[in-house]
């Protein structure tokens, strides 16, 4: 392996490592608070999966908050607005074992493959 792939891999697993210290701490701050939160029983049990759909149904308000911090032209709100997002989208995957941050990596690099505007999409 190449210098440089070694360092791709290295930034790579700190950036895993990174998100899973988020993801605890999420869990954690979540816990303490009184929180239900999910666990990895949560996508096959049927007494657990309705937590699911909650979960994204938070995170669904989180970016309808974001996109009104944006039509007031409110920079500050919208950051916040875009960590509770992204902590929201934590508290969904990573309790539930699910790697986001290869997910992400994988996604960026599929998407670089795809030709300019792709799916005739106007938007």
């Amino acid at each position: 392996m190449s210098d440089e792939a070694l360092a791709r891999d290295f930034e790579k697993r700190q950036l895993r490592w990174g998100l899973d210290w988020i993801g605890d701490e999420i869990q954690r701050v979540n816990n303490a608070n009184g929180w239900d939160g999910l666990d990895p029983e949560s996508w096959d049990r049927e007494d657990k999966k309705h937590r699911i759909p909650s979960k994204l149904a938070l995170l669904h308000s989180e970016v309808s908050e974001m996109l009104e911090a944006f039509r007031k032209g409110d920079k500050d709100n919208f950051i916040e607005e875009a960590a509770d997002v992204f902590i929201r989208l934590m508290d969904i995957t990573h309790p539930l074992g699910m790697d986001i941050a290869s997910a992400a990596l994988s996604k960026v690099a599929k998407n670089a493959g795809r030709g300019h505007r792709h799916g005739g999409k106007r938007v």
